[in-house]
């Protein structure tokens, strides 16, 4: 099945998404690199994940209230807008340990409300027969800057020095805002329905999602394989050297496999929407579970370089598949909320558990909570599909006990 090209607008969101999650994956390799050059300890490298959890927690929290009274497309001009201050002044004052971890986390708590709004405003402007193409190139793109992003913020951070990196930074931010500016506002609703939005926070966003148990149980498991995804990125560079002896070039080798494997996956996705629905997401995610631990059992180089791009792959599809059901299913005024927290597990709340996983392998070896992560996977995607057979089977009864009321009605 060939996909329809993307109108415009789409095009101009997938620009602006290019360059937001650009700026979020390489300057957390500027910030990370620039804390060691001016301290000199790899201990303090933890410091800017502790920095920006705190940020990002607290945009989880507001995100509806501030989505609610600003609008989606305001609330990605205004921190974008904020980002090219906050980079622009760094750049301006003296550089020190200090006034970097504060850049940190100002910097976290704007790509989490960038991220989130943007997310909503995709979900506002796409039209149903565009979710799966363009969730797809989202994902696709993605993936490429995951292999590309983090070593150019590297090699801007070594040859240019922390100063003009946020200079560049201030400046791609200053480029990003007219693209930003001429996208087209989303319809508002009535007063009535801005009032009640105004008002949605966490808490009834959480109700409105637990009467839709299905929703729930996709996002709840697509946090959960993000979070190990963040958890295992670290751990593969011990893990190589315990598993075959070899060191990070071959880490950088199956990192790189896993972001091809994802843009495959990606362009599967989109090629193929029967095949891969929204019903098969938990039996995928339990395949995902029971591939990876293969994969930390393999002892083979070739084979787990194989079992690595499979894992890239089904991971892009999982992606594609809960973004759409989010955008179908959940109500505009809920999605921030939805969002934050996709953002949130998949950014700062998975490198926090990273760091604590890091300590745990410490003790146990890496290999050993790469294979219970991957169990944990596969138990998650088999609560998913539990859950879907549950709800499948009341709306078989409801669905009957409706046919039976108009008969029992006309006897």
């Amino acid at each position: 099945m060939r996909s329809l090209p993307l109108r415009r607008e789409l095009r101009q969101l997938l620009a602006a998404d290019t360059f937001v999650r650009l700026t979020g994956l390489a300057y957390y390799t500027v910030f990370t690199a620039g804390i060691y050059q001016l301290t000199g300890r790899v201990a303090d490298v933890g410091l800017i994940g502790a920095a920006t959890l705190l940020p990002a927690l607290l945009m989880v929290v507001t995100a509806g209230r501030l989505t609610a009274r600003l609008t989606a497309r305001r609330t990605v001009i205004a921190f974008t807008g904020a980002r090219v201050v906050l980079f622009a002044g760094a750049a301006l004052l003296p550089i020190t340990t200090a006034s970097l971890l504060v850049v940190a986390s100002l910097n976290s708590l704007i790509h989490q409300a960038v991220l989130s709004a943007k997310r909503t405003f995709d979900a506002d402007v796409l039209q149903e027969q565009e979710r799966t193409s363009y969730n797809a190139q989202r994902t696709m793109v993605g993936n490429v800057l995951v292999i590309v992003a983090p070593p150019l913020g590297g090699v801007a951070v070594t040859v240019l020095g922390l100063t003009w990196s946020l200079v560049i930074g201030a400046v791609l931010g200053a480029a990003l805002l007219p693209l930003l500016v001429a996208l087209k506002a989303v319809p508002t609703a009535s007063h009535v329905e801005q009032e009640q939005e105004v008002s949605v926070g966490m808490s009834a966003s959480l109700r409105h999602l637990f009467r839709m148990p299905q929703v729930v149980s996709m996002v709840t498991t697509y946090c959960l394989v993000v979070i190990i995804l963040e958890v295992e990125s670290p751990l593969m560079f011990p893990f190589a050297e315990q598993a075959y002896g070899l060191d990070g070039s071959f880490t950088g080798l199956l990192l790189g496999l896993g972001g091809l494997g994802g843009i495959v996956g990606a362009i599967l996705t989109q090629r193929f929407p029967r095949v891969f629905s929204e019903s098969s997401l938990s039996w995928m995610i339990v395949f995902d579970g029971l591939v990876f631990f293969a994969f930390t059992q393999a002892h083979s180089v070739p084979v787990a370089c194989a079992l690595f791009t499979l894992l890239g792959a089904m991971g892009s599809v999982s992606i594609v598949l809960v973004e759409g059901a989010v955008q179908e299913h959940v109500a505009s005024a809920h999605r921030p909320f939805v969002f934050s927290v996709m953002q949130f597990a998949g950014g700062a709340g998975g490198a926090a558990l990273g760091v604590v996983a890091a300590y745990i392998a410490n003790s146990t070896g890496a290999k050993s909570v790469l294979a219970w992560c991957a169990l944990i996977e596969v138990a998650a995607g088999l609560v998913c599909a539990l859950v879907w057979q549950i709800v499948r089977k009341r709306r078989v009864h409801e669905t009957q006990a409706e046919a039976v009321v108009p008969e029992t009605s006309q006897s």
